[in-house]
């Protein structure tokens, strides 16, 4: 039975012997890559669903393997305010300030760079967003902002590797007057 289908979120109890520090880093890291955090030594939350349960279930059996103990269970806070708390632990707005602020550092010398390097560049920072956003699993004003820096970032590059290219123009479509151009007779290509 999935842990996820009776609780919104779940706990990982980890216990390692203190000689296998290379199964333990391997099992931070991967804690870390799923965007967990943790409550203290040994305790971690992370929200449910999108099969988090199956890869805390894999890494629990890599504990267990390891000499160590895990115990994987589900959590309720207790209350609005518990709820409110555990949501907080897992805000990635400094994650996503800091892409904003890498993305401002690196368009100040594009001009001086090739076009491998500002592919390169570009890639580098899409990775990072994307990092990011995998476990962003409350979203907020901080991911919009980061994707619309990122988002002006590449553009900025297209417009570099393709400067002889039409760019949209900013603004908009200015309304005219519909009486202006009726009655009028129009010359138009026929049988193209």
């Amino acid at each position: 039975m999935s842990v996820k289908s009776q609780s919104a979120w779940l706990l990982l109890v980890v216990s390692l012997p203190t000689s296998s520090a290379t199964a333990r880093m391997r099992i931070w890291r991967a804690l870390r890559a799923l965007g967990s955090v943790a409550l203290r030594d040994g305790a971690y939350l992370l929200p449910a669903g999108e099969h988090r349960d199956e890869a805390l279930l894999a890494i629990a059996e890599d504990c267990s393997s390891e000499g160590g103990v895990a115990w994987l269970m589900g959590a309720q806070p207790r209350g609005a305010e518990g709820d409110a708390a555990w949501r907080l632990l897992f805000n990635r707005s400094a994650d996503y300030a800091e892409l904003r602020k890498s993305c401002k550092e690196a368009k100040r010398g594009l001009a001086r760079q090739s076009p491998a390097e500002l592919a390169r560049l570009q890639r580098k920072l899409q990775r990072e967003f994307e990092a990011i956003r995998a476990i962003d699993f409350f979203p907020g004003d901080a991911s919009v902002e980061a994707e619309a820096a990122l988002a002006e970032f590449v553009k900025r590059i297209e417009t570099l590797l393709s400067p002889d290219e039409p760019q949209p123009a900013a603004g908009g479509i200015a309304r005219l007057d519909p009486a202006l151009y009726q009655g009028r007779t129009w010359a138009t290509w026929r049988q193209l």
